[in-house]
């Protein structure tokens, strides 16, 4: 992740659904910018309040509130493994780009259930991405909502404005 946010300068960042800090801890120490986390979890804001984050706390998956920020607040919003849980993607998405300066970034990802780890095992035994009978990966994708592949995600972004620069594709390990 900090590799395509070398060199670009951002003064005011949004993490959504910061979790317990990992993008957003590596950020604050090793860049100049002022970077807020959201999260809805008592234990992650206590967890980002010991590492010194800035914190604050609003349910991203409710279409009748907009996020509590004015147009053009932030220069960069970040999104990482989250979309698959929302419901209401299109508030989440329409949220961003309204909070989004111009010329503003969004760094967003989600599991790409189009790469290999997902589709070959799927297709030579039949069976889905988990298993439901097995104790040990039954609950390995709880409360995912959404299943996007790389394509699915880029098209979703764009048709709600985003132009895509760069794209990333991790490698399994």
């Amino acid at each position: 992740f900090p590799a395509v946010f070398e060199d670009r300068d951002h003064k005011k960042i949004l993490d959504i659904s910061a979790g317990v800090g990992c993008a957003a801890k590596r950020i604050h120490d090793n860049y100049s910018t002022d970077i807020l986390c959201n999260d809805i979890s008592p234990t992650c804001l206590r967890i980002l309040q010991s590492l010194g984050l800035p914190t604050t706390s609003f349910d991203i998956d409710v279409p009748e509130r907009p996020y509590p920020f004015p147009d053009g607040h932030f220069d960069a919003v970040i999104s990482l493994v989250t979309i698959e849980h929302l419901i209401h993607v299109d508030h989440h998405l329409k949220e961003i780009h309204r909070i989004l300066a111009q010329d503003g970034y969004l760094y967003i990802s989600t599991p790409n259930y189009a790469a290999p780890e997902y589709v070959i095992p799927m297709l030579l035994t039949a069976k889905a991405y988990h298993d439901p009978l097995s104790e040990e990966s039954k609950y390995e994708f709880y409360a995912h909502v959404r299943y996007f592949t790389y394509q699915t995600l880029l098209e979703l972004a764009v048709s709600f404005g985003f132009a895509a620069e760069a794209v990333y594709l991790a490698l399994p390990g």
